[in-house]
């Protein structure tokens, strides 16, 4: 397998894609209330809004991840970001909201499908285990920078109206085209490229054999699949979606806070999140990475349990996201991504991502629409839920790859593919 010689640039370029997801999806979000303002949409409308941005999101993840496979990645890679650029540049100009929903789906297609087809590219460029690991580990890191700073961003010019609203969609618009043009200079993938090369051939190796999607729901890769999508249902989705969503909303209805202390305890979970990742990234490519999950699996629970068992105020709230933002990296998205991208071939490796990408915004989406039902049962059992959904996962990846942490299809690529034997008949 050819290394590419930069694969510290291509892990950088790469890793943009979830700068641009965190910072599209918070400032969209912003621009959504502020037009709310000056362009009089409803509460519906905006909700209507964000619904098309997430749902285009899932879409987007799921037809880019099965592209990249056929095509090859540095297509779909380059293709992402101009209709992300599209999309924001839409934004911009749309003047009524069935353009502001078109620009919206435009931009939401773009991230999800851009998303599995980065973190492939950034696993198959990396020289060795250790370094796809910390490659892939950056994943939430970029995430939480990107989502810094459209958050700042949103305080400093959320009230200046129009002018606001154009400042932070020209910012994702200036990081797309950064992110387009650097991805001009990376070749494609030599893994795909050598996968295309020996199916093309007849070479029968492991990642020439296997092209179908059929092929995640059939042994070997049934049971990691199955896993992936069990553990990103029940371990990321809960907590991104409810307290992602509603996590101020929750403190100020429920715990007798205000927007100003709300902001405050994430303001504090920010800085955090991203020390959290630092570390997750030092330890992602060594053989102690699962025995890390597995404690801060523990601890997430135990943290999410101090609000349902003490109640919901200011002291809970914030020990649970301190210790939360300082876990969340070492038992959720990002070591999902490790896991799938070394669970499955090349030319299937980018449809399982988008897939299991895929699976988790739907969820997402749906637990945020019932999550004002759950909260009418009260705010303790909504913790209480998500503590017990974060234990499930917990199970369900220590039940699947506790064995296949350190497993890895990219050792077994080349290798050769020998069919059985028929079978002699009787005699």
């Amino acid at each position: 397998m050819s290394t590419p010689t930069r694969p510290r640039w291509t892990a950088f370029v790469g890793n943009m894609a979830n700068y641009i997801d965190a910072a599209a999806l918070i400032s969209w979000s912003t621009v959504l209330v502020i037009y709310q303002q000056t362009r009089s949409f409803t509460p519906a409308e905006i909700g209507f809004g964000n619904g098309t941005l997430t749902g285009a999101v899932a879409i987007g993840a799921l037809v880019g991840g099965w592209l990249a496979d056929r095509l090859g990645r540095r297509p779909i890679f380059i293709a992402t970001m101009a209709l992300i650029l599209l999309g924001t540049l839409g934004m911009i100009f749309a003047d009524t909201l069935p353009l502001v929903l078109i620009a919206t789906a435009l931009a939401g297609l773009g991230i999800g499908a851009d998303l599995p087809v980065a973190t492939s590219t950034i696993a198959e460029a990396a020289p060795s285990s250790a370094s796809r690991g910390r490659f892939v580990g950056l994943t939430g890191l970029f995430w939480l920078v990107g989502a810094l700073i459209a958050g700042v961003g949103g305080g400093v010019v959320g009230n200046l109206g129009e002018v606001g609203a154009l400042i932070l969609l020209a910012h994702i618009g200036v990081a797309t085209a950064f992110t387009l043009i650097a991805r001009l200079t990376i070749s494609e993938s030599a893994d795909w490229l050598a996968a295309r090369a020996e199916r093309r051939s007849g070479t029968r190796t492991s990642r020439a054999a296997r092209a179908s999607i059929r092929d995640l729901v059939r042994a070997p890769h049934r049971v990691p699949f199955l896993g992936l999508l069990g553990f990103v249902i029940f371990g990321v989705a809960p907590g991104l979606a409810i307290l992602g969503h509603y996590g101020v909303y929750m403190l100020v209805n429920y715990g007798g806070g205000t927007v100003s202390s709300a902001s405050l305890v994430s303001l504090i979970g920010l800085p955090l999140g991203i020390a959290g990742s630092l570390l997750f990234v030092k330890a992602a490519g060594g053989t102690r990475r699962f025995r890390y999950f597995t404690i801060a699996v523990i601890v997430l629970v135990v943290a999410t349990l101090i609000p349902a068992v003490f109640g919901l105020n200011f002291a809970t709230y914030a020990a649970y996201t301190a210790i939360g933002a300082i876990c969340a990296p070492f038992c959720g998205d990002a070591i999902s991504r490790i896991w799938t991208q070394q669970s499955f071939p090349t030319l299937i490796r980018t449809t399982a991502q988008g897939t299991v990408l895929a699976v988790n915004r739907f969820a997402v989406a749906v637990i945020t629409t019932i999550t004002p039902l759950l909260l009418n049962v009260g705010v303790g059992f909504v913790f209480g839920m998500i503590a017990a959904a974060t234990a499930v996962s917990g199970v369900i990846a220590w039940s699947v790859f506790r064995s296949r942490d350190q497993e890895s299809e990219f050792r077994d690529d080349v290798v050769e593919f020998v069919e059985p034997a028929p079978r002699k008949a009787a005699v």
